[in-house]
């Protein structure tokens, strides 16, 4: 067990450094009886189900750490409410998908207890990891994926051909950007960078794919917010926990001092993106209607209620 710490960016991110928790699925090498005491750990036998659903045993492991994952983060956070004990502190997902904190009685206690008035998560997996993050007080969207060109783009295809599929998923901007890296390595480490940037803005926002990608544009910028050229930020995210800020909103009316987003390697073939909004923009109408129906409500509508609280712990074996 391991853990690094993130420092905040610019204005918008959170004044408590963030951390996202990952697992390395390839690592973990369960003989049958450990395997199945994590599958009975599972709050739910139709979540047991899905699991099993799965014919290669790597899907099986992402799916089943997936879950895990779930569990762990609600127990970190409320103190060891969410184990099972007490079932009614659950997650729930809206018709889009994402992942929110059933609001009930119970909820209500357990955020009181840690003097949070919301929280959130999110979950991905790609690869050989598992990655996961939770936030109080703040809307939290989580991405990983492999930016080696090892393991992509499909053999068939040139880099060309490729890229040129994603090309209305970019702003002009971005895709200067894309184009502009010398080799073909250099043009999918920044796609696939910058994907995984707006694919955890996407998850953040909760509207899937009812939100355009192309209407998100990215620029990079250090720590004081100030723009940073693609080959600095090469540089800033060289080797395992380089971290570098970003910064985007969704469609062109949205306030941007409500969103940050900030992507960290993991390793030399994996990055993670994590995006927050302030809770007071979310319930604002910064996000999805459907997912901001499910939070509280008593954000500050200024977004000085978004000191988000993201825990992580590096999980290797």
């Amino acid at each position: 067990m391991s853990e690094q710490h993130h420092q905040p960016g610019a204005a918008a991110m959170p004044s408590q450094p963030f951390v996202v928790h990952t697992f390395d699925t390839y690592r973990w090498l369960p003989p049958l009886p450990e395997y199945s005491l994590a599958l009975s750990a599972l709050r739910s036998p139709a979540d047991a189900t899905k699991v099993e659903k799965f014919v290669f045993e790597n899907d099986r492991k992402r799916a089943l750490a997936s879950r895990l994952m779930q569990i762990h983060m609600l127990r970190s956070s409320f103190g060891g409410i969410g184990d099972g004990d007490d079932p009614e502190v659950s997650v729930a997902r809206t018709p889009y998908g994402k992942p929110h904190l059933l609001m009930d009685g119970a909820a209500r206690t357990a955020l009181e207890r840690v003097g949070a008035r919301d929280w959130t998560l999110n979950v991905s997996h790609h690869g050989r990891y598992v990655v996961g993050a939770c936030a109080a007080d703040a809307v939290v969207g989580l991405d990983v994926t492999t930016d080696g060109l090892a393991a992509n783009p499909r053999a068939e295809e040139t880099m060309t051909q490729f890229l040129e599929m994603f090309k209305d998923m970019f702003s002009r901007e971005e895709w200067v950007d894309v184009k502009g890296r010398g080799s073909d390595a250099g043009k999918y480490r920044e796609f696939a960078r910058r994907w995984c940037m707006k694919e955890s803005l996407v998850k953040a926002h909760g509207q899937g794919i009812g939100l355009d990608p192309g209407s998100i544009c990215f620029r990079y910028g250090d720590r004081g917010g100030t723009a940073v050229s693609a080959d600095e930020a090469d540089r800033a995210m060289e080797g395992a926990g380089g971290t570098l800020r970003a910064h985007a909103v969704p469609g062109r009316r949205a306030d941007p001092s409500a969103w940050t987003t900030a992507v960290s390697r993991i390793d030399k073939e994996h990055c993670c993106a994590v995006t927050l909004c302030t809770m007071g923009a979310a319930v604002a109408g910064e996000c999805d209607a459907g997912f901001a129906g499910t939070l509280s409500g008593r954000g500050d509508a200024d977004g000085d209620g978004a000191e988000a609280r993201l825990i992580r712990t590096a999980t290797e074996r």
